[in-house]
């Protein structure tokens, strides 16, 4: 999810994400009409997203499932610190309290479930932080923007899943390396 502070920046934002991702993203901000809002909303509600990204089976290749995996006791040998860690920022141009901006935080991280499983285990520091400008000069209605981040960082999960490039050493391929992006 990338919330931009301020609404100006919309158009070259869009533009440049566009160039390097090759997929427009949703926009949403105060000064949307109704309509449109409800048009991104539903865009981002419909999407079908599938496994891009995470444990792969014994071949290396196969997407592995991993709760199942998990509860049929194959637990994995060791976890490398640090290499499953999501860190991302969700801001708007709403009025805040700094109540609701960590609020705000702690919603988005319901997206993150639902890209990401199993997530916040003992080895991830996945971390989500909030800021609201207040630049709009409008408060923000909390369940609205929450459901919202929710919803669009799970959809910057995939997409930056989708982008990445696998490495040589250690040999780790990408979903775009497997054909599955």
């Amino acid at each position: 999810m990338i919330l931009l502070p301020e609404i100006a920046l919309t158009s070259a934002f869009i533009e440049r994400f566009q160039d390097r991702f090759g997929a427009k993203p949703g926009e949403w901000h105060s000064d949307l009409a109704p309509k449109m809002r409800e048009k991104v909303w539903r865009q981002v509600a419909e999407g079908a997203v599938r496994v891009v990204a995470g444990a792969r089976a014994d071949d290396g290749v196969t997407p592995l499932d991993s709760l199942a995996a998990i509860c049929d006791g194959q637990l994995p040998e060791a976890l490398m610190a640090g290499m499953a860690t999501t860190i991302g920022i969700v801001a708007t141009d709403a009025q805040l309290t700094k109540a609701q901006t960590n609020k705000l935080a702690s919603m988005a991280h319901d997206g993150l479930a639902r890209s990401i499983n199993p997530v916040h285990t003992q080895a991830d520091g996945d971390t989500l932080f909030a800021l609201a400008t207040g630049g709009s000069g409008k408060p923000g209605h909390l369940t609205v923007l929450g459901a919202l981040a929710a919803e669009v960082t799970a959809r910057a999960v995939v997409n930056a899943v989708r982008a990445a490039h696998g490495l040589e050493h250690p040999p780790l391929p990408s979903a775009r390396d497997l054909g599955l992006a």
